[in-house]
């Protein structure tokens, strides 16, 4: 005789386990197609982090008291804040981008793929290990600023029609 329990009751129900992970599955499912059309939290953080870059940015001068604190919200934002809205918000856009039949908005997402990529890999890289002055390091701090200041407004033509900027009448 087995020992096995049946997959489903007599009844024809599913165990309480199964039916748990079939809601939880459909709830995250239908939240991700949700999150694709829901823009305002990651650009809100996009602009807060473009923001705060800018006040560290060496060509703006700027109080060492702000820019210590800009650095902190700075750090905390893209490792914490980032991934979990405009990462989240990211992965469930790829789908829409790539099935979307308005080229210009492909072309504009395929770019802003690549600088968003490269933009937090190479905060990664100075989180991590610091600008210290050398070659390494200056290249990517200068890799993390331009990509950074080239996002915005790729980001801004991209999604215009959506933007949380863009004034409502």
């Amino acid at each position: 005789m087995s020992t096995l329990q049946p997959t489903v009751t007599a009844s024809g129900t599913l165990p309480a386990p199964t039916a748990l992970k079939r809601r939880c599955q459909t709830w995250i499912s239908s939240y991700i197609v949700r999150l694709a059309y829901d823009n305002k939290v990651a650009e809100w953080v996009a602009i807060a982090l473009f923001l705060s870059g800018l006040l560290l940015w060496d060509a703006i001068p700027v109080d060492w008291v702000i820019a210590r604190w800009s650095l902190i919200f700075h750090l905390l934002a893209g490792l914490i804040v980032f991934p979990l809205t405009t990462g989240l918000f990211w992965v469930a856009h790829r789908r829409l981008m790539q099935s979307s039949d308005k080229a210009f908005l492909r072309k504009t997402g395929s770019f802003l793929d690549v600088i968003i990529g490269g933009c937090f890999v190479s905060g990664l890289v100075l989180t991590f290990l610091g600008e210290t002055g050398n070659l390494p390091s200056n290249l990517t701090a200068d890799a993390h600023w331009l990509s950074g200041l080239i996002l915005g407004p790729v980001m801004l033509v991209h999604a215009w029609r959506y933007s949380v900027l863009r004034f409502k009448k």
